[in-house]
Parts: structure tokens; C-alpha cells; sequence
């Protein structure tokens, strides 16, 4: 939830450059983007599982109108720890009843497969849920192919962040270590 806002003033607003966020939580997002390029134009999506194939219609529908027609250069897709329907997933017989939000998780699948291949055990495999996730959601968004071609071109950039409820830190996804890292020393570079 935020409170407030804080308003930019931008130069030259002809040289904004769209971005997109995807993420769970708006107030993670104005955390994570207030120190960010302020000649980029930064949109949020409340997605959680939604970097979906094509076979759905509004998310793909949404981001293809990024991409394509504002031209969207950065895409942030932000998970947080202690995502309640990533422990879902490990738990799906409770929303048998649920046919809607069965068929929702279903598409994390992959990533809580994943996270169980680790051997991790109670809190550490629900965090391991998040990471791979993120990274599944980075891997469905790639899977559009005017996104992958932009990527490819060097159009667009796809970054994944974590960020942890409990301390306020944000880890970002190194896709060349395959490891989540501390945005902070990204930053830092």
C-alpha cells in the first residue's frame, strides 16, 4: 500500500523511454524504482504468475502493447518472499474446491518441481520456490516471439528481482551465474 508518491519533474519528456514492471506488491515496486533512470517511464502490472504463454489473451495481450507500441526497453519482474501462492503450489489439494485458482497455479508447476529437485526442506524450499518462479516467469515472457527477437536485438532487457518482506533487501536474478545477487552492488557497478 503507498501512502504517497513522489512526483518527478522530467526535462525533456520526448526522451522518456517506456519500462515495464511486472510484479505482486505496488508499494515493493516504488521501493525498488525510486532510485532508478528517471527518463524511463516504468509500468506496473500486478502479475504474479501472469508472464504466461500466449494462450492468454490479456497478458499477452498487455505485453504486446509494451513491446510493441510504447516500445518498452526494461522489463522488471518482482517476486517477494513469502508468496502465498507459491506455498500454494505445495499444497494444491487445499484449493481442490477452487477450480479457477487450481488451474492459475498449475502454471508454477515448473518452478515448484524445480525447487523440490533442490532436497530443500520447510521455509528454505518455499524461498527456493520464489527464486525459480521468477526465473520460470522470465523463461514464459521469453517464449513471446517479438520479445525474444527484441532481447535478441538488444531492444529490450529482462530483469528479475526478489524482494524480501522481512528486511527490505532485493536480490536480482544473474541470468550468466544463475545466482540472486544483491541489487545493491548492481547498483553500485
Amino acid at each position: 500500500y503507498i501512502e504517497s508518491l513522489e512526483v518527478i519533474e522530467i526535462e525533456n519528456p520526448k526522451e522518456i523511454k517506456p519500462g515495464i514492471v511486472i510484479g505482486g506488491d505496488h508499494s515493493i515496486t516504488y521501493y525498488s524504482l525510486k532510485n532508478f533512470d528517471k527518463n524511463i517511464t516504468y509500468l506496473v502490472f500486478d502479475a504474479h504468475f501472469d508472464c504466461l504463454n500466449e494462450d492468454f489473451h490479456g497478458t499477452a495481450s498487455a505485453i504486446e502493447y509494451a513491446v510493441e507500441v510504447l516500445k518498452v526497453s526494461e522489463v522488471v519482474i518482482c517476486g517477494h518472499t513469502h508468496c502465498g501462492a507459491c506455498a500454494t503450489l505445495h499444497k494444491l489439494d487445499s484449493v481442490q474446491h477452487l477450480p479457477h485458482l487450481k488451474k492459475w497455479l498449475e502454471i508454477g508447476e515448473p518452478a515448484k518441481n524445480k525447487a523440490i529437485q533442490t532436497h530443500k526442506k520447510g521455509d528454505k524450499l518455499l524461498r527456493e520456490t520464489e527464486k525459480q518462479s521468477l526465473i520460470n516467469q522470465i523463461e514464459n515472457l521469453l517464449s513471446y516471439p517479438n520479445v525474444l527477437k527484441k532481447v535478441e536485438n538488444g531492444n529490450l532487457h529482462i530483469h528479475g528481482w526478489l524482494y524480501h518482506i522481512e528486511n527490505g533487501s532485493i536480490e536480482y536474478f544473474d541470468s550468466e551465474t544463475e545466482e540472486f545477487l544483491p541489487l545493491d552492488k548492481l547498483l553500485e557497478k
